[in-house]
């Protein structure tokens, strides 16, 4: 549900034309992320080594204690957002199962956005006790952050205009950057790739990031032979919000 997931997919859609599912990315990412999490696990714990001492009496049946039941309006909260995920990985189930199916059509032409904003209103509408499960003015005006927002929507913006013909940065990255890297092999190029979306995302905005490196990607791979648009954008929209290595 991270913004950073939709605006790579959309950054894709913009410049090649077809759609990546939200299932497609999960089945990318939640892997990568898992094999992520256990190096970065193993790295701390080899050379790390941090002090774990005072987790020798830590009693998490005490945390448990503290935790309340769920009341009616978590219970509406929970139902709705994964009422919502679902939706978002409906269109790729279908796909796998019936090829061409409408009904994943229609949810793929109605965009990942769309149950997220009726999911807002459901929980605007209902009410208990006499309150509305989520209060609009308060989420607005407390609950956003507007600055993340407008950056994002300017960034798919600005990833859709660098990426149309009419620019020059693809026949740029064609004509300069394509020759150097079909003398690599492809999976050299990828990590090249890779490599520069890591480094850029710790030292900038992961927004930039992501609009800039999978733009410079797509371009690179469609006019490299052997080189996937399909995983380049993958990879870079996940590399590019792995921003943890400087505070």
């Amino acid at each position: 549900s991270h913004p950073l997931a939709i605006l790579g997919m959309g950054i894709y859609q913009n410049t090649v034309g077809e759609s990546i599912s939200l299932l497609t990315y999960m089945l990318y990412a939640v892997p990568v992320g898992l094999l992520i999490y256990i190096g970065m696990l193993i790295v701390l714990r080899v050379f790390f080594k941090p002090d774990m001492s005072k987790f020798e009496s830590f009693d998490i049946n005490k945390v448990l204690d503290e935790v309340k039941p769920m009341g009616l309006k978590e219970k509406i909260t929970v139902t709705t957002f994964f009422t919502v995920v679902i939706l978002w990985v409906l269109p790729g189930i279908l796909n796998m199962l019936t090829p061409g199916s409408s009904i994943a059509a229609f949810l793929n032409k109605l965009g990942p956005t769309f149950p997220a904003i009726v999911a807002v209103v459901v929980l605007a509408v209902l009410e208990v006790e006499n309150e509305p499960v989520l209060d609009l003015k308060v989420a607005f005006s407390k609950g956003m952050s507007w600055g993340v927002i407008f950056l994002v929507g300017a960034a798919v913006l600005l990833g859709g205009a660098v990426t149309k013909e009419g620019v020059g940065l693809n026949q740029f990255i064609v004509q300069n950057i394509v020759p150097i890297t079909q003398s690599l092999p492809p999976f050299a190029t990828v990590l090249v790739i890779v490599g520069l979306t890591s480094i850029m995302t710790n030292f900038t905005s992961n927004v930039t990031t992501i609009t800039l490196m999978t733009s410079v990607g797509l371009s690179i791979a469609m006019g490299t032979q052997g080189l996937s648009p399909f995983g380049i954008a993958l990879s870079t929209t996940l590399t590019g919000a792995l921003a943890y290595m400087v505070p």
